[in-house]
């Protein structure tokens, strides 16, 4: 079996908020599975509210963390705000061949069959649940439609914001499930560069981790 000091340079997560006595419980937590071998640590004291991307997990680990190389946290949860942004983020993980391991329940999940099978399944599920929000949005802009609704924007309206703002909450949900930017723009019949603008000015960002 592969011992500690035979494997390669490990990463240590640290997500908290600004309870420092959560963190050294975390560091603790790592610091007893790696059993002496030297963690170098990631440290994110972000706000939890910020997307995936938006903290250093998402925006700087590719410069840091190397193929080859383990990422360790506690516990799912550190990874992520919501289930997709977690499933996301150990699919990149795996791609990148970086190997992530939840010390809590001792998963792994690397470049291996098993990982690979449990995250089809947990993507299978994120796309699910998009197709599901999708469909839903449809069907309520159908049913607006036929009780005669005028959906786009109003005559005379010149803002992209007029005629998203009713659908503002859909949107959120499928950028949160990691819908894409052009879909979105075709299911709304706006340009990309429309709707890129309009996720900014309402602070709705698209999963920058390459969703599963």
């Amino acid at each position: 079996a592969e011992t500690m000091s035979q494997r390669s340079k490990i990463w240590g997560y640290l997500r908290v908020s600004t309870d420092r006595q959560d963190a050294a419980t975390q560091r603790r937590e790592i610091e007893i599975w790696a059993g002496g071998q030297k963690v170098y640590w990631i440290e994110d004291i972000a706000s939890g509210k910020k997307a995936i991307g938006d903290r250093e997990l998402g925006s700087t680990i590719s410069g840091k963390v190397l193929p080859g190389e383990t990422l360790a946290v506690t516990e799912l949860s550190r990874l992520g705000r919501n289930f997709f942004e977690v499933t996301s983020f150990l699919h990149w993980a795996m791609q990148q061949k970086i190997r992530v391991v939840v010390v809590r329940n001792n998963r792994e999940f690397s470049d291996n069959l098993e990982s690979q099978v449990f995250a089809f399944a947990f993507g299978l599920a994120a796309q699910l649940e998009r197709d599901l929000i999708s469909e839903r949005t449809r069907a309520a802009l159908a049913r607006k439609r036929a009780d005669g609704v005028t959906l786009g924007r109003p005559p005379g309206a010149t803002s992209i914001d007029t005629k998203l703002d009713p659908e503002i909450e859909n949107i959120r949900k499928m950028t949160q499930a990691g819908v894409s930017v052009a879909s979105l723009a075709r299911m709304f019949n706006v340009s990309r560069k429309a709707l890129t603008g309009y996720l900014m000015r309402k602070n709705l960002k698209p999963l920058t981790v390459p969703p599963v």
